[in-house]
């Protein structure tokens, strides 16, 4: 059993290391040279086959130098490219990537290859392949070959190939032939990082057992393989690489200006443009397998490259390998893409890889997910690894739609929210002002109203008691809840109206829908996560049928629990209480619960079994930088200073007397002691006015609270009433 090697301390060891030796007066070339010296006599343990790791370790202070400078407000620009794209491919992806292209494709002409046997990375729903090809004249190319991983790989995978049609396998004499025919005339590859080409070319020399003239091209920098005068003329049977990976927020002003310009519109990451590239170099009946940021799967500045791929072939095979795969960028999400030019396919397979080694990849078939071209086709802008489950995505077209029952309208947009929204205790009571929806993000199922606007910005509005509302955008998740009566709709906020009194039955079954983890698939699936506008929430389909009775309870009961949280509240106008013995409270036990039931109520609703449910992101709670024992305290404080809440006996009212934080605390804990509170809960209390209070009404009201502390003093605040 191979030896286990702690890649991230080697790295840094081998950085250390290089740096010690510059410090002592040696020339980088010289310093390097020699820590490789040391590597290969062994001074440093075990190491990973190959230079390609060494030569990312080596260079790890460039490129953290690179990111220093961006960290200062510096962007990276053409020059900074090679040091801050230097990222060694673990041999699992080459591995993973390899079986299934060349393998996947040879194992279609040749279903009967011993060679299948070895290949246990290679998956089911990759195998075909259009007509044969001799294995002499297969040619594999890397457009970002860095210091020749694949390329290496590919060598001595295509060799196999040679002896396996040829029937020499075992022959030494001709496994030496079919090597050095690999390395010189089947592989090519190119990159911007002169040293890596360099690498790469001795790489191809060692594994083909002598010196050889590779097709291996060092570019220039920033362009690159984007240079369409680069192979030009050249197409390839496999295409696979691992492209930099740089977003265009890290990038350079003129270096983002070139890219556009060469792209012809915007792209997130220079991965997306070599992926486009790379595509291109496929022969008709090739494969193009990559590792990417995965966000190009399904966003939508990459809709239309995704539409191209589908006119001229498409996937066989999407591998989404979570965070983790590369130790020096391991918190960027990837995936493996296979993508085959010819023909357009019928569908492909979509696999989660557990982790992103050998284990990992080889299991990764087992929950393997069958996507048809033709739903993706459907849907706005076309994803290659969709949120929602494939079997609900495949029949879009068979259920009814959100816009079959509903239509909408948005919220009213004033010209400028800073100046005639507010919150309820900035304006006077009266009839000119009218409670709106809106600034609550995520809240789910029934939300708090905080804000007013004036009536006559509101005009015309349909009465929006008893419907659905949603925002457009709420940090990527889904939510929707309930209007409030009475209420109006301010910018940002969507409201669903049935069109017909039959509608009004799926009402329930919209929050269900849009609250559940279904909600948010849907929204990733058709816009990527971003501004869900109401053409695309038209697009989410429902149940085949009207919902259960069962759900419809369900769904009643989330949404009574939630506007009991509401009344807990206290920048809500609802505010009634929180609770003393919030510590022993169910409620958000009694919560959790019953949004389960609508969670799997939900799925059965849908017809979605609970493996495929649970393959999607279940909802998440928004994150309070508050607790109810903070807010207790606060209301008593605020209460005994005179402040009153709209939903009070006798009226909302901010107007308090000055009062010194240790009276104040007094007063609040002979409130809390008829509440309930004991002796140590009153002096954490009364600790709390005095420490924290001042800053708590910030943090919990905005800069608009009417009162505030000042030299241990709690005043009213009339600056913040003038606007």
């Amino acid at each position: 059993m191979p030896e286990h090697i702690d890649r991230a301390a080697l790295r840094r060891r081998v950085a250390r290391e290089r740096i010690a030796r510059e410090r002592a007066g040696a020339p980088p070339e010289v310093a390097r040279a020699a820590v490789w010296d040391d590597v290969t006599a062994g001074r440093f343990g075990p190491v990973p086959p190959g230079r390609g790791w060494f030569h990312e370790a080596i260079g790890i202070p460039g490129k953290d130098a690179v990111f220093a400078r961006a960290r200062a407000g510096d962007r990276i620009t053409a020059s900074d490219l090679a040091d801050a794209t230097r990222v060694y491919t673990p041999q699992p992806v080459v591995r993973f990537l390899l079986q299934n292209t060349l393998g996947a494709m040879w194992c279609g002409w040749h279903p009967d290859t011993p060679l299948r046997r070895g290949w246990g990375l290679c998956l089911s729903g990759a195998v075909g392949g259009g007509e044969p090809i001799p294995a002499r004249e297969l040619r594999v190319a890397d457009p970002c070959c860095g210091s020749g991983a694949f390329l290496v790989a590919a060598v001595e995978f295509l060799a196999d190939l040679i002896q396996d049609e040829e029937g020499t396998i075992g022959d030494p004499g001709r496994r030496a032939d079919a090597l050095v025919h690999a390395a010189e005339h089947a592989v090519w590859g190119a990159d911007i990082d002169a040293d890596a080409v360099t690498i790469a070319q001795e790489a191809l020399g060692d594994v083909a057992g002598r010196a050889v003239v590779a097709n291996l091209t060092a570019l220039p920098s920033p362009a690159g393989i984007l240079d369409p005068v680069v192979w030009a003329d050249e197409r390839f049977d496999v295409v696979v690489t691992n492209p930099p990976y740089v977003g265009t927020r890290q990038m350079d002003g003129s270096l983002v200006a070139w890219l556009r310009e060469l792209e012809g519109a915007p792209v997130a990451d220079l991965a997306v443009a070599v992926q486009r590239r790379s595509w291109g170099l496929v022969a008709r009946g090739g494969r193009c397998g990559t590792i990417t940021p995965a966000g190009w799967l399904n966003d939508r500045s990459a809709a239309s490259f995704r539409r191209r791929i589908l006119d001229e072939g498409g996937p066989r095979l999407i591998a989404r390998l979570g965070q983790g795969v590369f130790d020096q960028a391991p918190l960027v999400f990837c995936a493996v893409s296979v993508l085959e030019r010819g023909a357009p396919v019928d569908g492909w397979d979509l696999v989660d890889v557990p982790s992103a080694d050998d284990d990992g990849f080889a299991t990764a078939g087992e929950g393997a997910v069958r996507v048809t071209a033709d739903a993706v086709r459907g849907t706005p802008i076309p994803p290659f690894a969709p949120q929602v489950p494939a079997r609900i995505l495949a029949r879009r077209d068979a259920t009814p739609f959100v816009g079959d029952f509903f239509t909408t309208f948005d919220g009213a947009w004033t010209g400028s929210h800073r100046r005639d929204v507010h919150p309820w205790w900035d304006v006077p009571p009266g009839e000119d002002w009218v409670r709106v929806s809106g600034g609550q993000g995520r809240e789910g199922w029934a939300a708090g109203t905080v804000h007013r606007m004036l009536r006559e910005h509101v005009a015309g509005q349909p009465d929006r008691t008893g419907l659905v509302e949603y925002p457009r955008v709420a940090g990527g998740w889904l939510c929707a809840r309930e209007a409030d009566a009475g209420t109006a709709a301010r910018a940002g906020i969507v409201t669903f109206l049935p069109r017909t009194d039959d509608a009004a039955v799926r009402v329930d079954e919209l929050l269900a829908i849009f609250n559940t983890r279904v909600g948010t698939a849907w929204l990733r699936t058709l816009t990527s996560g971003l501004n869900f506008n109401p053409g695309y929430a038209a697009r989410v389909p429902l149940g085949a049928g009207p919902p259960s009775g069962a759900l419809h309870e369900a769904v009643r009961e989330v949404v009574a629990l939630r506007r009991l949280a509401v009344r807990r509240d206290p920048t809500a106008d609802a505010f009634d209480r929180v609770p003393w013995s919030w510590d022993e409270d169910d409620l958000v036990d009694r919560t959790r619960i019953a949004v389960e039931r609508v969670d799997r109520l939900t799925s059965v609703h849908l017809g979605i079994p609970a493996g495929e449910w649970d393959t999607m992101d279940p909802p998440r709670s928004p994150r309070r930088p508050w607790t109810a024992r903070d807010d207790a305290w606060m209301v008593a404080a605020l209460r005994s200073a005179g402040v009153r809440w709209p939903d009070d006996p006798d009226g909302a009212s901010w107007e308090i007397t000055p009062m010194p934080l240790s009276d104040l605390g007094e007063a609040a804990t002979e409130l809390a002691r008829s509440g309930g509170a004991d002796g140590g809960e009153r002096d954490r209390g009364h600790t709390w006015i005095r420490e924290r209070l001042g800053r708590y009404l910030r943090m919990r009201f905005g800069a608009s609270c009417p009162v505030g502390v000042r030299r241990g003093i709690l005043v009213p605040r009339p600056e913040a009433l003038d606007g």
